[in-house]
């Protein structure tokens, strides 16, 4: 159950709700993330469901502003996280806040991976402009942005947008979204998965080859 409201909800409430949409999510997203990669992780539950799966790669550098993702890889000996400075928000236990953006800035990555509060048709959202601001940079200074995103959160309330859709280069959902979304989104963003396999995304789709 998605909470209809636009402010963030509590880092444990959040981990719960629609836990196997995101842990399904997660797994599509293995094929993505090769060895050596440079990640920008944001804090969301959605992403934090991506840690098991880090932990099984080589020589990954992480740049999260998730305490709660730091955490999940504090005994990770095969890759290097970064965790942002700036301001702890206590409900999401995430950093934002202008030294965040700054900080996020000395670093380049080959993919930022990100979820959203909302998902409308006219773009996506988030609950807090200070989360969406630090997702910006996170995708300002990545070569592509992968966005997780369940179903749900098309029901759910955002007023700071994020991104449009024209700015992703791929969105993994648990599955298709609906008539009139689901038509924007195949117009605007090159990589749409949510039920095939992730083989039949790059035979197709060969200019995510390098993802």
């Amino acid at each position: 159950l998605i909470v209809k409201s636009a402010k963030e909800s509590p880092i444990n409430m959040r981990q719960i709700e629609n836990l196997d949409k995101k842990q399904s999510i997660a797994r599509k997203t293995d094929s993505l993330i090769k060895d050596g990669m440079v990640l920008f992780l944001d804090s969301s539950s959605t992403v934090c469901q991506l840690a098991p799966i880090l932990k099984t790669k080589q020589n990954i550098t992480v740049i999260t502003n998730g305490i709660n993702i730091a955490n999940e890889l504090s005994y990770a000996q095969n890759l290097t996280c970064f965790l942002c400075p700036g301001v702890l928000k206590h409900q999401s236990l995430s950093i934002v806040g202008e030294f965040t953006s700054a900080f996020i800035k000395n670093f380049h990555a080959e993919l930022a991976i990100l979820s959203c509060k909302a998902i409308q048709e006219k773009g996506v959202f988030e609950g807090d402009d200070s989360q969406g601001l630090v997702k910006k940079s996170m995708m300002e200074n990545a070569d592509k942005t992968i966005l997780l995103c369940d179903t749900t959160k098309e029901n759910a309330v955002g007023f700071f947008k994020t991104s449009d859709f024209d700015k992703l280069s791929c969105l993994i959902s648990d599955a298709s979204f609906s008539p009139s979304l689901q038509k924007i989104l195949e117009e605007k963003i090159p990589k749409l998965y949510w039920r095939c396999s992730i083989i039949w995304i790059l035979l197709y789709y060969p200019v995510f080859d390098s993802c």
